[in-house]
């Protein structure tokens, strides 16, 4: 099982002592994976041909994106991407992109100002079961490859990373893992490639389903702490005690309480382990296990914030946002998406009134290039 990293991140509270956001499921985003959709009979593109952003109350296309796909079907890559960034006709940026017969990017080359010079270069090095390897940036794309990293594996699982950040040969940065046989850290150490080592990390798991119980932090591998968290568990309930600064003495604690199925369900935050809950976040899904609603209240219960999702065939159709508690939404997002379950718009209305029913911006997807593929 691995840390659930969402409670690492309610340890930072908020200053005014509201619980700080678990990973929002991509509220506002314009990217949202469409999801899986029984429905469809179609498979998806591997992605656009266009894309354009444009605000319905000011200038008509303020962004145009082309990409174009090798052999045009659902299982292409993307080959190269034109970005008009001014919606003049001209590419203001254009990225060129080299797959290996395997499907792995082995190559790109962007021209950030859209003149055909190459500006910087990336190259791509794989092992048989497709993990990077090695890593070569050209930062100028003057052909001389300006920083490398190399990554190792056992069993699948990353071991060893170095960097060498000016490709002069000498390494200035390596990493090791040590896992359990399922992949989870039990060691990590890192130092500036000379042979030292600079800082560690360490994890300990307990019980039958090997649930994370303890991570230590030292800074400057001088065998004195400077953090530990703790894992405690009991029934559907979660406390994990923080001490930043390895002196002894928490500094914070957060419960999470999840359902069967793993969903968190609620999560409270005693920012400074004196007993009292500074902040709570309520989470509610639909029988699907989408995310439905994320509500934050202060210590004293009161609604500092909410979002709102609504879904449609297994796929995110609109986001509502109130900032503030007050009911009233100053952001909406709306996706659409076509028979193949593509998303073809993304609306969003967050003007400065707030949600008004007014479009402030929306993004369009274009598939016409794959018509007839």
């Amino acid at each position: 099982m691995r840390a659930p990293t969402a409670l690492l991140i309610l340890l930072a509270a908020a200053g005014c002592g509201e619980v700080a956001a678990t990973p929002d499921p991509d509220a506002g985003g314009a990217t949202a994976d469409a999801g899986p959709d029984a429905d469809a009979a179609l498979a998806p593109y591997p992605g656009p041909c266009v894309t354009e952003n444009d605000s319905p109350t000011g200038p008509p296309i303020e962004t145009r994106t082309v990409y174009t796909y090798d052999a045009y079907d659902p299982t292409g890559h993307e080959l190269s991407r034109a970005t008009d960034v001014d919606a003049d006709g001209v590419p203001d940026q254009i990225t060129l992109s080299t797959y290996d017969a395997a499907g792995n990017k082995i190559r790109s080359d962007e021209d950030y100002d859209g003149n055909g010079t190459t500006d910087y270069t990336s190259r791509m090095t794989y092992d048989a079961d497709g993990h990077v390897t090695r890593y070569e940036i050209d930062e100028d794309g003057n052909g001389t490859t300006d920083w490398i990293e190399n990554d190792s594996y056992v069993a699948g699982f990353l071991a060893m990373t170095s960097l060498d950040y000016d490709a002069d040969g000498t390494l200035d940065f390596v990493g090791t893992w040590t896992r359990r046989a399922d992949g989870e850290p039990t060691r990590y150490e890192r130092g500036p490639g000379d042979g030292t080592i600079d800082q560690v990390e360490r994890w300990e798991y307990q019980g039958p389903d090997a649930k994370i119980s303890r991570y230590e932090l030292d800074v400057g591998n001088d065998g004195m702490l400077d953090a530990v968290t703790t894992y405690a568990y009991d029934l559907d309930w979660t406390t994990i005690s923080y001490d930043g600064d390895g002196d002894g003495t928490l500094d914070s604690i957060v419960r999470q309480r999840t359902d069967a199925a793993g969903h968190v369900l609620e999560a409270t935050n005693d920012s400074g382990a004196d007993g009292s809950i500074d902040g709570r976040q309520v989470y509610t899904y639909d029988a699907d296990g989408n995310s439905t609603s994320t509500r934050t209240y202060d210590g004293a219960g009161t609604l500092l914030a909410a979002q709102l999702f609504d879904w449609e065939g297994g796929r995110r159709v609109r986001m509502r946002r109130d900032n503030n508690g007050d009911g009233a939404f100053e952001i909406q997002v709306t996706w659409a998406y076509d028979d193949r379950g593509d998303l073809v718009t993304v609306e969003r209305d967050d003007g400065p009134g707030g949600v008004d029913g007014v479009i402030d911006s929306r993004l369009t997807h274009d598939y016409g290039c794959f018509d007839g593929a």
